[in-house]
């Protein structure tokens, strides 16, 4: 089982892929398994990344409150770990502040985003990505 430790919490991950980076956000209580028909639809194309939040799956559950701002942080520091280069961020319509609060704090990182209803298929995402 892949994990690695960012922000402090262990996080489970996976990667496929090679070329342009994309990252899957789930929704909070969804496991970055969820991705599975779009990771299948982009990794011969994209290095693509997903994940389990903290408190969900097989990420660690810390103590505590967690507020957007943590999932936030949990984010940007995936993707300096994986050194993931000018990523492109696919997530469910109610992670939205965590992409928000990711983008605000990194602007740099990050070429742009779908939320999951503008994603009906896979070349939807891949033409933008081009």
């Amino acid at each position: 089982m892949p994990l690695v430790n960012a922000n402090g919490i262990d996080l489970w991950f996976e990667q496929e892929g090679e070329g342009a980076d994309v990252l899957f956000i789930a929704g909070l209580a969804d496991e970055g398994a969820c991705w599975v028909d779009q990771v299948a639809a982009l990794r011969d194309h994209y290095r693509v990344t997903t994940f389990d939040n903290r408190a969900v799956g097989r990420s660690q559950t810390p103590p505590g409150e967690y507020r957007i701002g943590d999932f936030a942080a949990d984010t940007i520091a995936l993707v300096g770990l994986f050194a993931l280069a000018r990523v492109f961020i696919a997530l469910a319509a109610m992670d939205i502040g965590t992409a928000f609060g990711s983008l605000g704090a990194r602007r740099e990182m990050f070429v742009g985003f779908l939320a999951e209803p503008a994603l009906p298929e896979p070349r939807g995402v891949g033409g933008l990505l081009r």
